[in-house]
């Protein structure tokens, strides 16, 4: 098995330390005083103080001199800490990331951080930074197909769940020209729906998009959603064979968000699982579902056993086109899977144009920080169950492997 450097090597194995100082540092830009800030380190790290490493321990005695030095101290350090896992800060630093990826032999996907706007010139300047974002990376990537993703709650202000048709009519027709522009640059365009509530309205304009540009519009769908089997039976009726629609299949990443909502309305359950065995097993007959009628299932996971599970399905003549992971997150797996043979795609956030990095982490952080129905990949990616992990991938089968035993069974079954 290959070697790996665990970043993690000081911390206790349950990843609880970490969580906090991810939860922590996600919190910081939204805390103005360097006395709140000292109040809110104590609050939320305190309780760990003994599992922190000797070096982290330290910010303590920060604290106790100066409120002041501690929140500056702790700027630093989230600045560190989002460079890590946001792949670029502007054009320059953005290129050299795609430069890097397809140096290694990697693809991407790029994500311009933003969430819900507040008015109709934040979703406008929105669209207009993918619009030139595209024709930069354009003309650096040539001949690579170009991927984005969007957040689809960015591109209107008054995004509303009692006016879906009216509202999806709007966003579509937003989204439309970053559309036209990769299908020109023969790329592509991931819509990403985060929020169960508008679950309805997201899923209609992916469907006017895909009925307009084909799979150049690709949709995300969320594994921890209950009810996220009913929304790919919808997308399986729609699937046009000429143009085959794409879906990046990925576990969620607002499981906190959809509980907390569900308590506050007084549901009998949230809309998504709360045991990672059942997310686990959704994501699984998801893939299988997807990829049996006929759609283009792209795993987005660091779960070894799912991406194990994944390329497993090709001994049946089920192709995986390509897998998906974070940058900053998945290198020792994507460096795996693609010696095995695999096209691996860095999904890459990024800000654009150049802007605070340290803001951008409370939405980073779900991506980090995850929760109960996935199990925290802070705990399980590190130590022993790193090794564990790498030992999964490393029995994948190399890829000309794999296919021919897919040869060999479908003749079997000829015969």
């Amino acid at each position: 098995m290959r070697e790996f450097i665990d970043p993690m090597r000081w911390f206790t194995e349950d990843g609880r330390a970490e969580q906090e100082l991810s939860r922590l540092i996600s919190i910081l830009p939204d805390i103005q005083s360097p006395r709140e800030v000292g109040r809110v380190f104590r609050e939320i790290i305190g309780p760990v103080r003994g599992e922190l490493p000797i070096p982290l321990s330290a910010l303590f005695l920060i604290g106790k001199l100066s409120d002041k030095l501690l929140s500056e101290t702790l700027a630093v350090g989230s600045r560190i800490f989002s460079k890590k896992f946001i792949a670029g800060n502007g054009e320059k630093d953005i290129l050299r990331a795609c430069d890097t990826a397809k140096k290694r032999g990697f693809s991407v996907n790029i994500d311009i951080l933003g969430e819900s706007v507040c008015s109709e010139k934040e979703a406008e300047r929105y669209l207009n930074s993918y619009l030139e974002l595209i024709s930069i990376i354009g003309e650096r990537l040539q001949g690579e197909e170009l991927s984005f993703s969007v957040k689809l709650s960015a591109f209107y202000s008054q995004v509303s769940s009692a006016s879906p048709e009216k509202t999806a009519t709007i966003i579509a027709e937003r989204v439309a020209p970053i559309a036209e522009l990769l299908q020109k640059n023969g790329g592509h365009v991931y819509l990403d729906a985060e929020e169960y509530e508008f679950l309805e309205t997201y899923c209609l304009v992916f469907k006017k998009l895909y009925r307009r540009y084909g799979n150049t519009a690709r949709f995300v769908l969320q594994s921890y959603l209950r009810k996220s089997p009913d929304v790919l039976s919808d997308l399986i009726k729609i699937n046009d064979i000429r143009t085959p629609l794409h879906l990046r299949l990925v576990r969620g990443a607002s499981w906190d968000h959809e509980c907390y909502r569900a308590e506050k309305l007084g549901w009998h359950e949230p809309p998504v699982f709360t045991e990672k065995s059942d997310t686990d097993k959704n994501f699984e007959g998801l893939l299988r579902m997807a990829l049996r009628n006929g759609l283009v299932a792209i795993p987005g996971t660091h779960n070894a056993k799912s991406i194990y599970f994944a390329v497993s399905e090709e001994r049946f003549g089920l192709r995986i086109k390509e897998l998906q992971v974070l940058k900053g997150m998945g290198e020792p797996f994507a460096e795996i899977i693609r010696d095995k043979g695999y096209k691996v795609r860095f999904y890459m956030p990024v800000l654009f144009p150049k802007g605070d990095i340290s803001a951008a982490m409370a939405y980073l952080v779900r991506r980090i920080v995850e929760n109960k129905s996935q199990t925290s990949f802070l705990a399980l990616h590190r130590g022993e169950k790193l090794k564990d992990a790498l030992r999964w991938l490393e029995k994948i089968p190399a890829k000309q492997n794999l296919s021919a035993a897919a040869k060999r069974s479908a003749k079997g079954v000829a015969q």
